[in-house]
């Protein structure tokens, strides 16, 4: 009802929210995504540096996040994806997770 318009919107905007407090940790992690913009619309994909990825992956699961690894290609990362239904609260508490246990 409110149009692919406004859910692209949504996403991205929540896309970017994530992204850029990833970003604020790239001390302890690697982000394989791309920082355009226009390439990641609700995803992020990174691996933390000091944790084997699964080991982290069932860390922030434990958490109660919803995550997907990805071990396809060698890439052994973890994939976060923001959809319409999610909150800005939600993600700053993912990071918080994230943060708290690199």
């Amino acid at each position: 009802k409110i149009g692919k318009a406004k859910v692209e919107t949504r996403v991205r905007e929540l896309n970017n929210h994530l992204f850029g407090g990833l970003s604020e940790m790239k001390k302890h992690l690697i982000i394989l995504t791309p920082e355009e913009e226009q390439s990641r619309i609700c995803m992020v994909t990174f691996k933390p540096l000091n944790y084997e990825y699964k080991t982290f992956a069932n860390i922030i699961s434990k958490a109660g996040f919803r995550i997907r690894q990805v071990p396809e290609s060698g890439l052994d990362a973890i994939r976060i994806s923001t959809h319409i239904y999610n909150s800005t609260n939600e993600i700053d508490s993912f990071l918080r997770t994230v943060e708290s246990n690199l």
